[in-house]
C-alpha cells in the first residue's frame, strides 16, 4: 500500500514518491517541459525544492506541501 504524500517524512520517501505519484501529477499540471516535472522524474529534492519555491499554497497546495517538507527532510526550516 502506498502512503499519501501527507505521510512522507524522510528524504528518501520523498525522493521515491516524486518519482513515482509525483511524476505523474506534475506531468498532467505543468507538462513533460517544466523544471518540477524533470526534477520529480530524476527524484531530486533540491531542484523540486527550487522549481516550486515560488509556488504559494493557494496557486498548488499538493506542490507547496511537497517544498515544505522536503526543505524539513533535508534538515531546514520552511520559509527560511
Amino acid at each position: 500500500m502506498s502512503k499519501n504524500w501527507n505521510e512522507l517524512h524522510s528524504a528518501a520517501e520523498l525522493a521515491e514518491y516524486l518519482k513515482s505519484q509525483g511524476l505523474d501529477y506534475c506531468l498532467v499540471n505543468y507538462g513533460e517541459g517544466h523544471a518540477l516535472t524533470k526534477a520529480a522524474e530524476a527524484g531530486d529534492l533540491e531542484a523540486f525544492r527550487a522549481a516550486g519555491a515560488s509556488i504559494t499554497a493557494l496557486q498548488d497546495v499538493k506542490v507547496a506541501g511537497l517544498v515544505d517538507k522536503i526543505t524539513v527532510a533535508l534538515g531546514e526550516h520552511p520559509g527560511a
